[in-house]
Parts: C-alpha cells; sequence; structure tokens
C-alpha cells in the first residue's frame, strides 16, 4: 500500500496544498505580501468540477463579495456570505466553494500566523454599510498599487487590510494561554499529543492549562487535541494525491486505528464520509 512506504508518507507530507491551489497562486512565491484577483477569473481558470473539490491552500485568502448572496465551506463547515459579510481562510485550512453564483474580490496574503487568531472552521468577518466603504477603497487602491508595486506602500496597506480585519472578526473571550494553546495545536498536533508536552511548550503546568481552556469556554485540552488531530486527518484526506492508508500512516496510525479513531470522532464511516464530502476517488 502506498500509506506504508516512505514514498506515501513523504506524497502525504508534501501535499500540504490541493493542486488546485498551486495553479490559483502562481505568483504569491514571488510577490511576499499580497496578490489581487476575483471570483469571476478563479471560476474561468479551474472550472467547474475543481470548485465542487476541497483544497487546502498554502496562503490566506479573503472572499469579499461585491454581488448577490451565496455560501463557502471552510473545514467542513459552511458560512454565509454576502457584501456586508467577506470570509478569511487561513493558510493550512481546506475550503470549498458552495453552489451559488457570486461575484467577488479575492485577496491572496503570504500566511500571517497570529495576525488573527486562529479557530477552527470559517472566520467571517462583518462590515458595517461606513466600514465596508472604507476597506473597499482600501482594497481598490491595493489593486492600483499592484501594478506599479512599492514594497513599503504594500507592506503598509497588508497592515491596513489585517487592521480591517480584525476589526470585523468577531468578538471572542481573549484567554492568552488558550489562544497560545489553538494556535500550537495548529501546528504541532501532528508529532505532539499529550496535554503534558502541550504545557511544557507554552511555559505553564497541565492544571494551568486546562484552567485557561475552561475560563475561555473551550472543551478540556485532550478533548482540543483530539478534534484538531481529526480535522487534521480530514484535511489531508481531502487532497487529491492522499489515500486512506497514507494518511493513516503519516499520522502514525496503523489502517484499523485509524479507521476506528475517525469513526470515533465522526460518527460516520471512514469510507461513507469520503464518499459523501469528497469528489475525487477513494483510493485504499
Amino acid at each position: 500500500m502506498v500509506g506504508t512506504t516512505p514514498g506515501g508518507q513523504q506524497q502525504v507530507a508534501n501535499a500540504r496544498a490541493h493542486p488546485v491551489a498551486q495553479q490559483f497562486a502562481p505568483s504569491v512565491a514571488a510577490d511576499p505580501l499580497f496578490e489581487c484577483s476575483t471570483a469571476r477569473w478563479f471560476r474561468a481558470r479551474v472550472g467547474p468540477a475543481a470548485l465542487r473539490n476541497y483544497e487546502r491552500i498554502a496562503y490566506d485568502l479573503v472572499i469579499a463579495p461585491t454581488q448577490g448572496r451565496g455560501t463557502h465551506d471552510v473545514d467542513f463547515e459552511t458560512a454565509r456570505l454576502d457584501r456586508h459579510h467577506w470570509l478569511y481562510v487561513r493558510a493550512g485550512q481546506a475550503h470549498r466553494w458552495g453552489p451559488s453564483i457570486y461575484e467577488a474580490d479575492l485577496i491572496l496574503l503570504q500566511p500571517a500566523a497570529g495576525t488573527i487568531h486562529w479557530q477552527p472552521g470559517p472566520r467571517v468577518i462583518t462590515f458595517t454599510d461606513d466600514q465596508l466603504a472604507d476597506v473597499a477603497s482600501l482594497l481598490e487602491f491595493a489593486k492600483i498599487e499592484r501594478s506599479r508595486p512599492d514594497p513599503q506602500v504594500m507592506a503598509a496597506t497588508r497592515e491596513l487590510l489585517f487592521g480591517w480585519l480584525r476589526l470585523g472578526a468577531p468578538s471572542e473571550r481573549l484567554e492568552p494561554l488558550c489562544i497560545n494553546f489553538r494556535n500550537l495545536l495548529e501546528v504541532r498536533v501532528v508529532d505532539v499529543r499529550t496535554v503534558d508536552r502541550y504545557a511544557s511548550m507554552l511555559g505553564c503546568s497541565p492544571k494551568e492549562l486546562t484552567a485557561a481552556c475552561r475560563r475561555a469556554g473551550c472543551a478540556h485540552p485532550k478533548k482540543m487535541i483530539d478534534a484538531a488531530l481529526h480535522l487534521e486527518a480530514k484535511r489531508l484526506l481531502c487532497q487529491a494525491n492522499a489515500s486512506p492508508p497514507a494518511v493513516a500512516s503519516f499520522l502514525d496510525f496503523d489502517d484499523r486505528q485509524f479507521a476506528r479513531f475517525f469513526k470515533r470522532h465522526e460518527r460516520q464511516g471512514l469510507e461513507s464520509w469520503m464518499v459523501e464530502h469528497l469528489s475525487h476517488p477513494v483510493r485504499g
């Protein structure tokens, strides 16, 4: 099986971005700040079949609807979007377009970990009419500047954009230790899976971490670890070249352990979940 070979593990490890995402962002690597595009251009470039697939992106993406309304799935949850409700998709998340056709500006940014606190699922940014007029003017300015880029101006524009995104983001019960734990889970859950290890990395005791999560209204840290690992498994499975055995091996499960873990947390069998959620063929 692919997943039991070093090559199979490397295939999953290297497949952090869906092939469609690589088509979508050819210039991001060249531009250290951001790229502007439109939903219309994206649909024309990749075709309707690709829009039905989940993709895991290697850049931050802002979807700013300009006409109409629709839905968008992020990490297997659905968000409703319109002119006043934008979507921020963070690098590493999996997303796909909903069936509704709406027009939108797309802003692709280099990953900005920590700029906006990570949270699972869709991150909907809400703007009032006055705020929307101001941020829309900022986007128009950014589009103009893209034709004659000045690094300092582009950096300032990028920071202003993130300022608006932070302003429109849902308010949270800020508990710094819990926020740092969630951010750490996002990047380390593949290889760190115990509360003790995370507490040590965060410079606190397991009891202090548990209390911080409780104050923030979150689950017990062990449940958060399991949920993050389950989400990571689903994100990996949505990639076109990743088979269940390869994902299981990468996450240090054997095939049966992985199937049991997945069913326990999803309350649905692995194969039936893939048939329901993924467009690419299920590979054993």
